[in-house]
């Protein structure tokens, strides 16, 4: 059984679900390497199969990655997420009833390279991060 479920496949990208807990890139039996295994065992074109992500979400989330299958895909999908000619929309599973439904949430963010991830930091030291609603 795959880790993951394509939501749309085409002859150029592929959008899959992926599960919490699975890298996009970067590690073993991470996204990419999986969808690439799964197009070889369904495809005929086994010598030319190309897999790359067009954007990440983080590994602790779930969610839909857009991959594409050929090159001049991936540069016009990244050129577009660049350009914010995509709308990336995130919801958040919370438990209770939060006090407001809507709002800004910021901090600055630093690069922990032992932890490998982004981790809050403050102003002086930090890269503001905002998401809105």
């Amino acid at each position: 059984m795959d880790a993951f479920t394509i939501l749309y496949e085409d002859a150029y990208l592929l959008a899959v679900n992926k599960p919490a807990g699975i890298a996009v890139e970067g590690e073993a039996n991470a996204l990419e390497e999986q969808v690439k295994a799964w197009l070889q065992q369904h495809t005929k074109y086994l010598d030319k199969i190309f897999v790359q992500s067009a954007h990440r979400i983080d590994k602790p989330v779930s969610g839909v990655v857009v991959l594409a299958k050929k090159r001049d895909a991936l540069k016009r999908m990244m050129q577009l997420f660049r350009d914010k000619q995509v709308t990336k929309k995130y919801i958040t599973v919370v438990e209770g009833q939060p006090a407001n439904t809507a709002g800004t949430l910021e901090h600055y963010l630093i690069k922990n390279n032992a932890l490998q991830k982004a981790v809050v930091g403050n102003p002086a030291n930090g890269n503001l991060a905002r998401s809105e609603e």
